[in-house]
């Protein structure tokens, strides 16, 4: 998935309640491939925040 889009793709989506999800994102912006800016957190803490 293409970063800038996974907010888009995962809006509307239910609370994961606990659930195991596995963060394979790849934190380069396309077709550029420069490093997306995330504020010092892992693309798995930024996937797993309630908001974005």
């Amino acid at each position: 998935m293409n970063w800038p889009k996974l907010p888009a793709a995962m809006s509307g989506l239910p609370d994961w309640n606990g659930r195991i999800v596995v963060d394979a994102n790849n934190l380069i912006e396309a077709p550029l491939f420069k490093p997306v800016a995330r504020g010092g957190r892992t693309s798995s803490e930024v996937f797993a925040a309630p908001v974005w």
